[in-house]
């Protein structure tokens, strides 16, 4: 089997978040994550966000991402803990 290609989102000393990439070319992730920055509305039918919310959103996900990336934690201001693994630990 082919090694699959990967884009990477964040890198850090917990994690690395990447997405892949087919044989195609194609990345449904890095499809959503062009759409997200772009403030392209998720699903069908929801209205595209306004200039200042792309930002937020954009920039906020990015921080998450490097976040977990580099603490193994989530950002703060919701239901944020540790991630922990299948075992628990």
């Amino acid at each position: 089997m082919a090694k699959v290609e990967r884009g990477l989102v964040a890198e850090g000393e917990c994690f690395t978040i990447e997405f892949a990439v087919r044989t195609n070319g194609r990345s449904p992730a890095a499809e959503f994550l062009r759409g997200l920055q772009d403030g392209e509305p998720g699903a069908k039918g929801e209205a595209p966000l306004a200039p200042d919310e792309q930002v937020d959103i954009w920039a906020w996900f990015l921080e998450a991402c490097d976040r977990i990336a580099r603490r193994g934690t989530r950002l703060r201001g919701g239901r944020t803990t540790s991630f922990r693994t299948a075992s628990g630990s």
